[in-house]
């Protein structure tokens, strides 16, 4: 809970930026994982609030300390008492303390408590806490918070939001397709009771997202930003529905925005990296992923991804060093796929397969691990007659997705390549005739459906989508590696795509 009530009045003292250039807020989440010397040194903060919380059967009482960030003296102390059956001004009341400590006139910026039941605001700061960790667990888990919240008081908006954001989760986290049922459930609720809410806009954009609704999300999106323009979070996802639709500039315009926001919002920068490593631009990406491993060195995801960079420009050594850094911090699915992949570029293909499996005993319900499993397998001989079963569960995991979001490129030529794998040439083509008609932007999407094209008999249509990957920055040396491509590198045509989109690259970047 107090994690939770800190945040909130971080984000409520967040809105007096704009008053004054010389008075700007680190949130607690961008600094959770350093010391107070770290924070200093990181982002050159002047001043620092320490807090205590401690409770009996009838008070909460939270300490704040200012503290001078160099010598560490500490300025000021303040207590806040607040009786248990009023927890729900606790937020409010921590603001207002905290912006008189800095001689700040809180005024009407103080938002009124979301609910007047204590302990629904319990259960609400409960589920708050459980979602931070970002597993299929700590979803179910806030899940359960937030609905007893909205037990406890029907008419409580936020947490209907709550829920509605978090089914949403889960669903993409455990590819359950009732978990949107519920979010929609939910929502039609929380807008029942709070319309002009930024949060409803919020959970109606994920829900749209979810279906692949990508016009409807950005809708969504802009009238949350109306409500409330300066919510980071909010722009970071209007970033993703823009790279969703091909949109480079409003991509990247979005997610710095989120950063100008939020200097130090390691999220906003690592979904940069990943936008720019998807078209090939891998030293802007690594610079954004090392950024994320310096600002938040106990998070996974920069290490994973500066991973990711180094195996993409061959620096496999280097990438199967931060794979294991990634996995020592907390195992995830990513990780074990992605050093899977770095074993089966060096030929360690046994070790390659152990990796691939334990990934997909992680996350069983990701097509895309399955196929990784697959490519291993076929690898070592005496498992080669268990690739095919690996490769139908990735096609039917991509088909039950594509089910839910029918425009989805990704995973169009996601499917073509594991029916073409299985083999089932017929099927490969009849997805690839649903991606022909899309606009295509991201090079990978486009290598997948070359490497299906080649596989189902097509080389011409495999060489044409291999020029349009090539143009766009796609590495030669990923090519190269490629098994599908084994033949098609022979072919004379590949030597003249190569020249050409060569030349094309240099055009575009003078």
């Amino acid at each position: 809970m107090a994690r939770g009530v800190v945040d909130d009045a971080a984000n409520q003292l967040a809105r007096w930026e704009p008053l004054d250039a010389e008075f700007w807020i680190v949130p607690p989440a961008d600094t959770r994982s350093l010391s107070a010397a770290a924070i200093r040194k990181e982002y050159s903060v002047n001043l620092l609030f320490r807090g205590a919380m401690t409770h009996d059967s009838r008070n909460v009482r939270l300490t704040l300390d200012l503290v001078d960030a160099v010598s560490e003296k500490t300025l000021a102390t303040e207590q806040i008492v607040c009786p248990v059956d009023q927890l729900f001004r606790l937020s409010g009341l921590t603001t207002e303390t905290m912006a008189r400590m800095l001689h700040l006139d809180p005024g009407a910026g103080v938002a009124a408590p979301p609910t007047q039941v204590a302990e629904a605001y319990r259960q609400y700061e409960s589920g708050r806490a459980a979602s931070t960790s970002r597993t299929l667990d700590g979803v179910n888990r806030a899940i359960v918070h937030y609905t007893q919240a909205t037990e406890l008081d029907p008419r409580f908006a936020d947490a209907y939001s709550m829920l509605a954001i978090e089914y949403v989760n889960q669903h993409m986290l455990g590819r359950d397709h009732q978990s949107l049922e519920m979010a929609e459930r939910n929502l039609d609720r929380s807008r029942e009771l709070a319309p002009l809410s930024a949060r409803v806009h919020h959970g109606a954009a994920l829900v749209h997202s979810a279906h692949g609704r990508t016009d409807a999300a950005i809708g969504e999106l802009r009238r949350a930003l109306e409500i409330d323009p300066g919510d980071a979070s909010l722009w970071l996802i209007l970033g993703h529905q823009y790279r969703a639709k091909g949109l480079a500039e409003e991509t990247v315009g979005a997610y710095r925005e989120a950063i100008r926001l939020r200097p130090n919002y390691w999220t906003a920068y690592n979904w940069l990296g990943s936008f720019h490593y998807r078209r090939g631009q891998y030293a802007e990406a690594e610079q954004a992923f090392r950024f994320v491993t310096r600002i938040a060195p106990n998070q996974t995801a920069g290490y994973t991804n500066l991973g990711g960079i180094f195996a993409a420009t061959g620096r496999l050594s280097e990438a199967v060093e931060m794979f294991r850094k990634s996995i020592e911090l907390a195992p995830t699915a990513a990780a074990y796929s992605n050093l899977g992949n770095c074993y089966y570029r060096m030929k360690r293909h046994q070790e390659a397969a152990g990796a691939m499996e334990q990934a997909t005993r992680m996350q069983p319900k990701e097509h895309v691990l399955w196929r990784n499993l697959g490519d291993a397998l076929t690898a070592i001989p005496k498992r080669r007659w268990e690739a095919a079963a690996c490769y139908r569960e990735a096609a039917r995991l991509a088909s039950e997705q594509l089910t839910v979001k029918p425009t989805d490129t990704a995973l169009m030529s996601s499917l073509a390549l594991y029916r073409a794998k299985i083999p089932d040439a017929a099927g490969a083509l009849a997805a690839l005739r649903g991606l022909e008609k899309a606009r295509v932007e991201e090079a990978e999407t486009l290598v997948r459906a070359a490497a299906a094209y080649e596989l189902s008999g097509k080389r011409a249509t495999a060489l044409e989508r291999l020029e349009a990957a090539l143009r766009r920055g796609y590495p030669e040396r990923q090519i190269s590696e490629t098994p599908e491509f084994d033949s098609l590198r022979s072919d004379p045509a590949f030597d003249r795509i190569r020249e050409l989109a060569a030349r094309t690259r240099a055009t575009s970047n003078k």
